[in-house]
């Protein structure tokens, strides 16, 4: 929503609702930059949006709920961009902020410190019956390793008289086993011997001729199967290895990182991001500080007040634009 700078009543009811110097201090800065923006007609979207902020960010500013904001360098650097976009005093705000900050210390620490004094009682109850813990399982394992001891000595002698027995039980196996064996073996060997011999008993009780005959067979038959062996090769498959040339690649990654410059000759708060959306860097910068930092780029910083800061990207200076409102620049470099 755009203001009508041209209408003397808008103006007037205008400047009757921006808060002087004393309440700025007097009154807690959320409330004063709530009333500041509702005098100016814009809502919390507009706002936010104009901040380069979410919603949740600028409404825990409006109800002063600070625990759920960042760390307090974020805190003042919020309340300085709020103030300058609702043309207020940051500094008044940021010490009205920091009087708020120092008022809501001592209630947390006054909360912390109350439930003390029972404790201790409970302590050393907790201590005494540790201590009679202790004794008690040391009286239970004095009697418990005496009893242990018996038991193994017992164990140690059944051990013994079965170990005696084993020993002596083993060659009486030995002795009944050997002479099965050979009995077992002989009647194997009689069938082969008896088969072998049988042939040439009947082969001599032939006639000369059919001697002669058989012999005569026997020959050519040994002659074709010496031949039949000499002239059949044996033939075996070689098999030769087949080497397959391995082949390497290698990945070359580029891993190169990129430089951010930033300096700084004003107070502006600050945040960046790598390529993979991690925060590498957060924090508030006073004028004349300088910081470098590398990552994976592209790098997306964020600045609060881009008036007061120079940027270089890997040597080079960069040109940005930023909000003439609010201050706020938001640049992404590398891409």
């Amino acid at each position: 929503m755009t203001l009508m700078p041209d209408s003397s009543n808008n103006s007037s009811a205008l400047n009757a609702d921006i808060p002087s110097a004393g309440r700025l201090l007097s009154d807690p800065p959320g409330e004063v930059l709530k009333r500041a923006r509702q005098a100016r007609k814009l809502d919390l979207e507009t706002a936010a949006d104009q901040l380069n902020l979410s919603t949740q960010v600028v409404q825990a500013l409006e109800e002063d709920a600070y625990e759920k904001l960042p760390s307090p360098t974020f805190i003042r650097g919020y309340i300085r961009c709020y103030a300058r976009l609702l043309k207020l005093s940051g500094d008044d705000l940021v010490r009205s902020y920091e009087r708020v900050a120092k008022a809501q210390q001592p209630e947390l620490n006054d909360s912390a410190e109350a439930p003390e004094g029972k404790p201790q009682k409970i302590k050393k109850g907790w201590i005494i019956l540790g201590v009679l813990f202790v004794v008690a399982l040391g009286i239970g394992f004095f009697v418990s390793s005496g009893d242990a001891l018996k038991n193994a000595e017992s164990e140690i002698n059944l051990e013994a008289d079965t170990a005696l027995e084993v020993e002596v039980e083993v060659p009486e196996v030995i002795v009944e086993s050997a002479p099965e064996v050979v009995i077992d073996a002989e009647p194997l060997i009689e069938p082969a011997v008896v088969a072998k011999i049988t042939p040439t008993i009947v082969s001599k009780a032939e006639s000369n001729i059919e001697q002669k005959n058989i012999e005569h067979k026997n020959a050519i038959s040994t002659e074709e199967s010496v031949a039949v062996v000499s002239f059949a090769p044996i033939t075996t498959p070689i098999t030769t290895p087949i080497t397959t040339p391995i082949t390497t690649t290698e990945i070359s990654v580029n891993a190169e990182l990129s430089t951010l410059t930033m300096v700084f000759s004003g107070e502006c708060w600050v945040e960046v991001w790598d390529v993979t959306g991690k925060r590498i860097y957060a924090n508030l910068r006073n004028a004349g500080q300088r910081v470098s930092l590398r990552g994976a780029a592209p790098i997306e910083v964020k600045l609060g007040d881009g008036s007061v800061v120079k940027l270089a990207f890997n040597g080079s200076p960069v040109l940005f634009a930023f909000s003439k409102r609010t201050g706020v620049a938001h640049v992404t470099l590398g891409e």
